[in-house]
């Protein structure tokens, strides 16, 4: 009797990097058959946000370059000379709540509009709570943006630390 399939879930987040030093690797003699289990190749500590047992036979940091700032900060580094302000939620969300001079450009379609961006001059990225424009940071990085920082807690950390007025939602 063959031992039934039961998906085993992975207690860690595993995300790969630039120089594919994680991800996930198949356990000694398994062969590809149903029921296959697969274990991270590297751990990210998410106190240190860098990874461990890295198989690179280093520390490898994915946090290296794009810079996560607090609202505060973030509004400091709009008074910068010629930083592009991108929005990447959907309209109806930036129809809501947005920053002056945000040019909306949603995520789902922030590739297609890449090259109407400037390389050469700093970004700031802002969404909702974060997470996408982390993930808009992280895609722009891969195509050659190296001024990039997202704002910590989007727009609505935003509207609770610097602008009162502004719509939460």
């Amino acid at each position: 009797m063959s031992e039934p399939c039961i998906p085993t879930p992975i207690p860690y987040l595993v995300l790969p990097d630039r120089h594919s030093c994680t991800g996930l690797g198949r356990r000694a003699g398994n062969q590809g058959r149903a029921g296959d289990r697969f274990v991270p190749a590297e751990l990210i500590n998410y106190r240190t946000r860098q990874y461990t047992n890295s198989p690179c036979g280093r520390e490898s940091n994915f946090y290296e370059r794009m810079k996560t700032l607090s609202p505060s900060e973030f509004q400091a580094f709009l008074g910068l000379p010629n930083v592009q302000l991108i929005d990447v939620r959907g309209a109806e969300e930036a129809a809501i709540a947005t920053l002056a001079e945000a040019r909306l450009i949603p995520l789902q379609q922030l590739s297609e509009q890449m090259s109407t961006l400037n390389t050469a001059l700093p970004l700031a990225v802002f969404c909702h709570h974060g997470i996408r424009s982390e993930m808009a940071c992280r895609l722009l990085e891969q195509n050659g943006f190296s001024n990039v920082v997202h704002l910590d807690g989007g727009v609505d950390a935003w509207a609770l630390e610097i602008d009162a007025s502004m719509k939460r939602y």
